[in-house]
Formats: C-alpha cells, structure tokens, sequence
C-alpha cells in the first residue's frame, strides 16, 4: 500500500489504547521505501501459499513494479484481487509474527533494564548504608554519641 498508511493507521490506534507512540513509529518504519520490494512480495507469497496457490517471486516482482513506480491508491487496485487478498492474508500473518517476536523480544530488554536499575538502587543504598554506619563509628571514636544510639 502506499507508504506511510502504517503510520496513518497505526498513531490513532496507539492512542486508543495508550501504546507508546514513539515504539509504534519505531517499529513501522522498517516498511520504508527500502525495504518494500522486499516485504510486499513476500507477503503476498506467503499469503498465497496460506490459500493454497502459491504464486511465483518473479510474477510478484513484476506486478509490484507499477506499484514501486507509482505508489498510489490506483496503482495498488490495478493489482487485482489475485494479489491484494493474499498480501492481506500475508501481511497479517507477517505483522503478528513479528509483533509477537517484538513484544518478547521487548519484553527481555525491559526486563533487563528493571533489574539493572534494581541492581543499581540496590548498591546504592548499601553504599549510602556503609557511610552511615562508618560515620556512626567515628563519632563513637570521637567519644560522641551516634544519632541512631540511645542515650
């Protein structure tokens, strides 16, 4: 489809249900000029081998073509309904997959990064513990009475 409809489509739905809207853009953007002649065909592959009827890579390329060189609404309809509904299916299958992967693959950095932060929290306030009880012993030394001790 004409780029940018991913990132039309996907903001108001990020904002329907309170997804992070930078993480959206961020994981739409690998469907960019670069990378459409690549995933188009393949899409529409794996959407025709789903129904049965897998059409060829090269009969693909060569009906994307006028799409590449004209990334319009007509030239998407010009495809047909042999093309547009297994690129559907395929862009489906290929979007849940890769989201499922994402949100792990998400979910394993996240995680990293809670347990490094606790980690980081956690040396922290055993530093900040140490000091105190150093400081409680000087002033012990000292003769001084330590603020946490009870006179």
């Amino acid at each position: 489809f004409p780029l940018g409809t991913h990132l039309i489509l996907g903001l108001p739905i990020a904002f329907l249900i309170r997804a992070n809207k930078v993480l959206m853009v961020l994981f739409t953007m690998p469907v960019n000029p670069s990378t459409v002649p690549f995933i188009y065909p393949f899409q529409c592959w794996l959407g025709s081998l789903l129904m049965g009827s897998p059409i060829k890579l090269k009969v693909l390329r060569e009906s994307f073509k006028k799409v590449f060189a004209d990334p319009s609404w007509a030239a998407v309809k010009d495809l047909g309904y042999d093309i547009l509904i297994p690129l559907l299916l395929g862009g489906v299958v290929f979007g849940l997959t890769m989201g499922v992967f994402g949100y792990f693959a998400s979910l394993g950095m996240v995680q990293r990064y809670r347990m490094k932060k606790e980690a980081r929290l956690r040396r922290k306030l055993s530093v900040a513990a140490t000091r105190e009880k150093t400081i409680n012993l000087r002033i012990e030394d000292i003769g001084g009475n330590s603020p946490n001790s009870k006179s």
